[in-house]
């Protein structure tokens, strides 16, 4: 395993990140993202705008997602890892 390889695998250890890739293996705005990632029934919606952008900011940092054209999208390679690690 290649030093970037086991990085990745570590940030696909947090379960909301691992949902993020996987839900922007197509194109997502952050509002869907968001819509995605938020239980039908909380107390308190911020929670999950807050933890979705921080989360966001973690996986643009390590190149496992990218932002074009008002859009996220996973890359390759952290659909890969998220496959061999985490069964896709």
């Amino acid at each position: 395993m290649s030093a970037d390889e086991d990085a990745i695998r570590t940030v696909l250890l947090t379960e909301i990140n691992r949902r993020i890739i996987r839900f922007c293996k197509n194109p997502h705005t952050s509002a869907e993202i968001v819509n995605e990632t938020t239980p039908a029934r909380t107390s308190d919606p911020g929670y999950y705008e807050t933890l979705v952008s921080n989360a966001l900011r973690i996986l643009e940092n390590y190149g496992m997602i990218s932002f074009a054209d008002g859009k996220w999208v996973s890359s390759k390679i952290s659909l890969q890892i998220l496959d061999k690690y985490f069964g896709g």
